[in-house]
C-alpha cells in the first residue's frame, strides 16, 4: 500500500470493515461456527476501525498549510494526538511496547507542530514533489559540464519558484482554471463532496469523543468554526466566480 492507499483506507475504515463483519457473519451461519469466536473478531473489527477513524482525524488536522496554523489548531492536535494513541494502545495486549510512529504522535508531534508552525510543508507528497522537480532540472541542465554553472542555476530556477510574486500569479492562474472549467455537474459534486465530509467530520468527532469527552469538547468547538469560516470563503469564490462568467 502506497499514500493514496492508506488515505482511502482511513477514510473509509467505517465502511471497509462493517462490510467485513457482514462476511464473517456469513461465513459464520454457514460453517456453524461458535458465537464466542465471531464476537472477538467483530469486536477486533470495531476497534480497529475506530482507531484508523481516529488516526484519519489526527492527519486531516496535520494537514493545515503552516502559515495557518493557530492556537486552536494546537488544541485540535493535543486532543486527536491523545485520542489516537489511546485508541492504537487499546488494540495492543503489552501497551509498553510502541512503535517508533506512535511515540512520535504521543511525545513529539505537538513539539514539531509548535517548533515549525505547522507540519504539512514536510508531508510525504511534497517531498516526492520536489524530487520530481528535481529530476526535471536536471533532465533540462543534463548537458551542461560545469558543476558549479549547474548548481548555480539550479539555485536561481529554485528561488525563482520561490519567489512570492510568481507563487501568487501561479495560484491565481490555477484559480482561473477552476472558474473557465464549466461543467453542469459541478455544483452537484460540491455538495456531495461537502456532505461526505460533513459526515466524516460527525464520524470522527462521535468516536473521538469516546477517548477524550472533555477535551474534545472544546475540540469540537473549534473545528465547528473552521468549518462556518471554510464555508463562508467558499460561498465567496461561488458568487466571485458566477459574477466573472
Amino acid at each position: 500500500m502506497v499514500g493514496n492507499h492508506c488515505r482511502l483506507l482511513l477514510q473509509n475504515s467505517s465502511d471497509i470493515f462493517l462490510e467485513i463483519v457482514i462476511l464473517i457473519k456469513d461465513y459464520a451461519i454457514e460453517r456453524k461456527k461458535g458465537n464466542e469466536i465471531v464476537d472477538a473478531i467483530i469486536e477486533r473489527c470495531s476497534g480497529t476501525s475506530r482507531t484508523l477513524t481516529v488516526f484519519d482525524a489526527l492527519f486531516s488536522s496535520l494537514q493545515i498549510p503552516n502559515k495557518e496554523v493557530t492556537e486552536d489548531t494546537i488544541v485540535i492536535v493535543k486532543t486527536t494526538s491523545k485520542a489516537a494513541v489511546i485508541a492504537w494502545k487499546a488494540l495492543k495486549d503489552d501497551q509498553k511496547k510502541i512503535p517508533p510512529k506512535v511515540h512520535l504522535i504521543e511525545d513529539h508531534v505537538l513539539e514539531l507542530l509548535t517548533q515549525y508552525g505547522g507540519l504539512c510543508d514536510f508531508d510525504e507528497s511534497l517531498v516526492e514533489r520536489n524530487y520530481q522537480r528535481g529530476k526535471r532540472d536536471n533532465a533540462q541542465s543534463r548537458f551542461l559540464q560545469d558543476r558549479a554553472w549547474k548548481f548555480r542555476i539550479h539555485s536561481d530556477w529554485e528561488e525563482m519558484r520561490l519567489h512570492p510574486d510568481v507563487k501568487c500569479t501561479r495560484a491565481k492562474m490555477e484559480e482561473s482554471k477552476k472558474r473557465k472549467f464549466k461543467n453542469p455537474d459541478t455544483r452537484i459534486a460540491r455538495k456531495r463532496s461537502t456532505i461526505k465530509k460533513l459526515e466524516r467530520d460527525e464520524k470522527r468527532s462521535s468516536i473521538l469523543n469516546l477517548y477524550n469527552p472533555v477535551e474534545h469538547k472544546r475540540a469540537r468547538e473549534v473545528a465547528f468554526q473552521e468549518h462556518c469560516h471554510e464555508r463562508a470563503e467558499n460561498n465567496t469564490s461561488t458568487s466571485q466566480g458566477a459574477d466573472d462568467n
